[in-house]
């Protein structure tokens, strides 16, 4: 298959752990999509009408797709399309492996809609007991029609079981080259309650929601690429009117992965000749990675 292969420079972003940020998802371009027991796109399928696969690319991570039945062996397979967008990482959120005990689960992808020639393992993830985010950066960006062929491979080693995924992401990574100048306050959470303090001076709060994680800063950026890599992100997530992916150390905790929101209005000032100043400000969208376990 033909892959672009990241320089040396550009896998150091990660191992470096400079910010990212994922605006598109190349599943939203998925042509064909179904769960299913076997390889064959074109057979049977195995989808739920009332958690559709849709769920698994609508950018929200508290709405789950499963197959409609138990079986100790499921493919979440989709067909990208002819005009495949780039992709080199991966995410899978809102997630029941670790409840299913699983063991190991597997990205692959293939030549055909049969997955019978060019089939490549992309990446392996072990979940183990935990239901937590699963987040890999590729050393290869896939953008050929070569790739156009994808699936999650979900084998129960043992016994049966119905799988959730709430969202599926093969994205684009848009990195940072330096860390915000200010502090983005990596532990910064807020907490929507409504307080009610009666006659007595009892007061009660009724939690709304807890945890959100709060995301400021700015950063000069002096480089033409580098300026292209945030002008892409802002395009990828629609200029900002749909959620997108924040990772703050994507080589020493990829797992810590925000699904974020922002004000849809991108302020990327000019301050000199080649230099522009990014600020930007961002919101946890629920259910947060802060109740994740």
């Amino acid at each position: 298959m033909a892959v672009t292969a990241f320089s040396s420079a550009q896998v150091a972003l990660v191992t470096n752990d400079k910010p990212v940020l994922v605006g598109s998802n190349a599943v939203e371009s998925a042509a064909v999509s179904h769960w299913l027991r076997a390889n064959d796109l074109t057979g049977t399928s195995y989808d739920s009408t009332t958690l559709p696969i849709k769920r698994a690319y609508d950018r929200f991570t508290h709405l789950p797709t499963s197959p409609s039945a138990a079986n100790g062996l499921h493919y979440l397979s989709f067909d990208l399309g002819a005009d495949v967008k780039p992709w080199d990482m991966i995410m899978i959120g809102g997630h029941n492996f670790g409840t299913l005990g699983l063991s190991i689960c597997k990205v692959q992808k293939a030549d055909s809609n049969a997955f019978s020639s060019g089939l490549t393992d992309v990446h392996s993830f072990s979940p183990g007991s935990s239901n937590k985010r699963l987040v890999a950066f590729l050393a290869s960006q896939y953008t050929t029609t070569d790739a156009r062929y994808v699936r999650l491979v979900i084998n129960l080693t043992t016994g049966t079981g119905i799988p959730e995924v709430g969202e599926f992401w093969l994205g684009r990574r848009r990195h940072l080259p330096y860390n915000f100048n200010s502090s983005t306050q990596n532990l910064r959470t807020r907490s929507d309650i409504v307080r009610f303090e009666s006659r007595s001076g009892v007061t009660t709060n009724y939690v709304l929601s807890s945890g959100r994680a709060i995301r400021e800063g700015s950063i000069d950026i002096d480089d033409s690429d580098h300026h292209d890599e945030v002008a892409g992100w802002w395009t990828d997530c629609d200029y900002g009117s749909q959620s997108f992916l924040w990772i703050e150390e994507p080589g020493t905790t990829p797992q810590n992965c925000h699904m974020m929101t922002t004000t849809p209005e991108l302020s990327f000032e000019q301050t000199g000749p080649t230099n522009r100043k990014l600020d930007l400000a961002m919101v946890e969208s629920a259910p947060y990675l802060s109740g994740e376990s």
